[in-house]
């Protein structure tokens, strides 16, 4: 070969592999291949160690072919196709690339055949991490699961993965409180005293099944008689106006009567604040609020009766009246359409209160002066 010949061949080489930046790193082993047509070929062949960039023209099985010194410190391209032969040169057995397969450089060029991709599920290792389908959230064809660790059938929402297919232990149900016992689930009945929540509703010993305190309110309309729903002592030195002893309650098919008997005549009261709460059991506070005032003395500009949704005025009337005698009683019928859609639960508790002055700005949040407690049951 000429020496001009050669020099053109250096010149070419060095011009395929001059370029330095991101999108197109430079070949870590430019004597390894000869870009021909835009296809890489294996490594070159050659006749003496001028026809190589490297200086190294060595016998590689049947052929002489540009090669370079290969060591602990400078070893081979990290393929199974490329090894250290006995005469320390890298040489590669590939037979052609392999645009599937990862890991692999099969057209010998120093660079893997396939290039890594987000994981999907198709079967393949994509992202080429040696694990086939193990892809991540909301990939392509994947379902989130949730561990069902003790085999009930539902899972724990706050441990999940994402799969291409079923996988024991792992299910797209959730809803289980408990994941460690097998009798605590939604579908499970509600098992009284033992302090758990067994039927996941986030209510343990859930009064609606162990009947510990609710008391359901007769019909009206029926043969009951009014229900004592709670009753509550009498305060050493407190007016009897504002003492409440009993809370009663009757009930039609569109509406709950709620009584709030007291210890004396509440047309004696001065601008009192009679008041219904009622909310979720499992809450610290009240949903709806109901006040009357009788107005047996004038309250000037406060209004008579007032009604709160989550502490926001609601424009629905409740029927109010109160009887004159001693003992005597306020009551309040609610409207069950009013009341149902914002006390989800089963089981609701209901606060009867007094405010012996009213204040409009206080009267929806505090009760100053006695209270009586009572949880119902729809």
């Amino acid at each position: 070969m000429s020496w001009a010949y050669r020099t053109l061949l250096v010149a070419v080489v060095v011009a395929s592999f001059g370029c330095n930046d991101e999108d197109n790193p430079p070949a870590v082993y430019p004597d390894t291949f000869i870009p021909a047509d835009g296809n890489a070929q294996f490594l070159s062949a050659c006749t003496d160690d001028g026809d190589c960039v490297s200086g190294h023209c060595v016998q590689l099985g049947d052929a002489r072919r540009c090669s370079r010194p290969c060591s602990s410190s400078a070893p081979c391209p990290g393929f199974p196709e490329w090894s250290c032969n006995s005469q320390s040169f890298c040489e590669c057995s590939g037979t052609g690339a392999q645009p599937t397969v990862c890991n692999v450089d099969g057209d010998c060029d120093g660079v893997a055949d396939r290039t890594p991709t987000k994981e999907i599920c198709n079967g393949e290792d994509d992202d080429c991490n040696n694990a086939v389908d193990d892809v991540g959230p909301n990939a392509s064809g994947a379902t989130q699961y949730y561990r069902d660790g003790d085999g009930d059938g539902f899972g724990d929402e706050t441990q999940t993965k994402w799969l291409c297919q079923p996988e024991a232990g792992w299910i797209t149900k959730v809803g289980d409180c408990d994941d460690t016992r097998k009798s605590d689930n939604p579908d499970a009945v509600e098992v009284c005293d033992d302090g758990r929540d067994n039927d996941c509703n986030f209510i343990n010993d859930d009064p609606d099944v162990c009947g510990l305190t609710p008391i359901s309110v007769p019909d009206v309309n029926g043969s009951d008689s009014s229900a004592v729903l709670k009753t509550c002592t009498t305060t050493p030195g407190l007016q009897k106006s504002l003492d409440i002893t009993e809370i009663i309650g009757k009930q039609d098919n569109t509406a709950i009567k709620l009584t709030v008997r007291l210890a004396g005549n509440p047309a004696t009261a001065t601008c009192t604040s009679y008041i219904l709460r009622l909310g979720d059991p499992q809450q610290s506070g009240f949903d709806l609020v109901y006040i009357y005032r009788p107005g047996i003395t004038a309250c000037g500009a406060i209004p008579s009766v007032e009604a709160y949704l989550k502490g926001q005025p609601l424009t629905t009337g409740v029927v109010t009246a109160f009887n004159a005698a001693d003992p005597g009683h306020v009551s309040f019928v609610l409207d069950k359409a009013e009341i149902f859609p914002h006390l989800p639960q089963p089981t609701y508790k209901l606060e009867a209160c007094v405010n012996a002055t009213a204040d409009v700005s206080k009267d929806k949040t505090d009760c100053t002066d006695d209270s009586c407690e009572a949880p119902i049951h729809r």
